[in-house]
């Protein structure tokens, strides 16, 4: 493939260990539609320098970094909210994965016993689950707007004494809920990305006050809407 063609994935790598960092550099070999572009960082306070400063598609931390140790996938993770975090350790226990995942990692790995594409596939997945996310948020962002009435803010609160509810206009402002057999069906919205060559199809469902609804609860409904 033409190298002006490709898709260029800008990677942070944090590990305080130089050997480290250019062992990950070399599990990350380029593809045929994709190709890596590296910086790194000695430390947590240089990762979070950079992450403040210039752009990246994903990091890479080693999450037993000195001055904080896995606190630093959550500084990461508040520096810069969008971008993916793959968390590594040469441990490999579960709770260390468990107190990642918490923190926001998206994925967890062991330096140790990383097979010949785990890494690549791991950084591929959580750049495209990112991109997942920011879609359905858009999404829903879109339908709080819409269906957000005059004079409240995003969470359907009225503010300002014109639009205080009174004991003798609260009836008017806030009316009764109806039964749940007779709210309305969830709205889906369907979107597309397109992820290194590839297509990528999800739908979601939102109820209407614009909350994400897990699958079961969207079948629920929609055989109830029938």
């Amino acid at each position: 493939m033409d190298a002006s063609r490709r898709n260029d994935v800008r990677i942070l790598i944090v590990d305080a260990s130089a050997d480290v960092r250019a062992l990950l550099r070399r599990q990350l070999p380029d593809l045929d539609e994709t190709r890596f572009a590296f910086d790194e960082a000695g430390s947590g306070h240089e990762a979070v320098e950079k992450l403040e400063r210039l752009s990246f598609d994903c990091v890479l931390v080693d999450c037993s970094l000195e001055g904080g140790g896995v606190e630093w996938v959550a500084r990461l993770r508040q520096a810069a909210p969008a971008v993916p975090i793959v968390a590594l350790s040469a441990e490999g226990s579960e709770e260390l994965a468990v107190a990642c995942w918490k923190r926001g990692a998206h994925d967890y790995l062991n330096k140790g016993r990383l097979a010949e594409t785990a890494l690549r596939d791991a950084v591929l997945a959580a750049i495209e689950k990112s991109l997942q996310l920011q879609i359905l948020e858009g999404q829903k962002q879109k339908l709080l707007r819409r269906r957000t009435p005059a004079g409240a803010d995003a969470t359907g609160r009225f503010h300002g004494s014109r639009n205080q509810p009174t004991p003798d206009r609260t009836h008017r402002i806030l009316p009764t809920a109806p039964p749940r057999s007779q709210l309305p069906p969830p709205v889906c919205c369907q979107s597309s990305i397109t992820l290194f060559d590839r297509p990528i199809r999800f739908t979601a469902c939102f109820n209407r006050s614009g909350f994400l609804l897990p699958k079961s609860c969207q079948r629920r409904r929609r055989d109830r809407a029938r």
